[in-house]
């Protein structure tokens, strides 16, 4: 049965300029003309899964089938506005690249970050984003100098309480705040990580709302480290030297790995993840490779025994077969 997928939102004017949005009723089954039903239903099959330029492509030709036929034209007409709508809205959605920065601030007696909603836009036209509740997950991790870490995570909400203005083809960003970023007493480091969904989001362009499905932006983290630790991020190099050599004592081990940069976690942990499969011995994953791997991946575990690190290392290093072997060990 074909329906304005999910009561899909159309638009009424509330004023000069201005678009409010009303929910639309499907259109009774009755009221669609059977010659049409095949392409409503195959139109809303590629809005449903998501094929969106598929989708529009059977809106335009279901468009120019009606030019031609006033009464069904008539009989569609919020049907289609409903399709429309959602549509215009994922191309709108699409066209935005969202991303939060997190930036220290100098000078404070209590080390903060604040976070920013950062927005680029690809659209041809200015487009204003309501955002409606912003969702903020923090996940706070912190090391101690045994390679120990702990996770507290905390859900924000912030309301900008204004319509976000992106400029055509530009850019802009927006304040959500700050957040308390230091190292608490007897640790190496302090890692936040943010990441940011938005709840009954729309996009207003020229008067006109759409809805903003699955709004969210790309996170971002911040590394806080002792003030005794050198501010120098670990290079890569260094850290495949010292992945199983003897010589470096576990907490110079746990220093390099707060110190590497945020950038670099993934190729730094597909490279552990290949020693730990294929060449450390059970101390060494218990000691230094799953600590490590704990902070890469952002609390992710597989087990407590060295078996169950293997079989995991194992799996995923099937996925990674082409990843850059910049970790590995001579002779490896």
């Amino acid at each position: 049965m074909v329906s304005a997928l999910l009561g899909c939102a159309a638009s009424r004017e509330a004023g000069p300029g201005i678009a409010e949005p009303v929910e639309q009723e499907p259109a009774p089954a009755a009221s669609v003309p059977e010659a049409y039903r095949p392409a409503l239903e195959a139109l809303e099959e590629a809005i449903r899964e998501g094929s969106n330029d598929r989708a529009r492509a059977l809106f335009r030709r279901l468009e120019l089938r009606l030019e031609a036929d006033p009464a069904a034209e008539q009989a569609l007409a919020a049907v289609l506005a409903g399709y429309d709508l959602v549509l215009g809205g994922r191309e709108r959605t699409a066209a935005l690249d969202l991303s939060l920065q997190l930036e220290r601030i100098s000078g404070d007696r209590e080390a903060q970050v604040e976070v920013w909603l950062v927005a680029r836009s690809r659209w041809s036209q200015e487009l204003l984003l309501l955002p409606g509740a912003l969702v903020l997950s923090v996940l706070r991790t912190e090391m101690d100098p045994r390679g120990r870490s702990g996770d507290r995570a905390v859900l924000l909400e912030r309301d900008p309480k204004t319509e976000l203005r992106v400029p055509a083809g530009g850019s802009a960003r927006w304040s959500l705040g700050r957040l308390p970023s230091g190292v608490a007493g007897g640790s190496l480091a302090s890692r936040l990580r943010v990441d940011l969904r938005a709840r009954a989001a729309r996009i207003k362009e020229a008067g006109r709302e759409y809805p903003a499905e699955a709004l969210a932006a790309r996170p971002s983290r911040h590394v806080e480290l002792a003030g005794y630790l050198p501010s120098s991020a670990t290079p890569l190099e260094e850290l495949r030297r010292a992945a199983l050599a003897p010589e470096v004592g576990i907490d110079s081990w746990a220093e390099r790995i707060v110190r590497l940069a945020p950038q670099d976690y993934e190729e730094a942990s597909i490279g552990l993840r290949r020693l730990v499969a294929e060449r450390a011995t059970d101390l060494e994953i218990l000691d230094r490779l799953a600590p490590a791997l704990r902070w890469l991946l952002e609390g992710e575990a597989p087990g407590a025994s060295p078996s169950e690190w293997r079989a995991w290392a194992r799996a995923s290093a099937r996925t990674a077969q082409e990843a850059p072997r910049t970790l590995d060990l001579p002779g490896a």
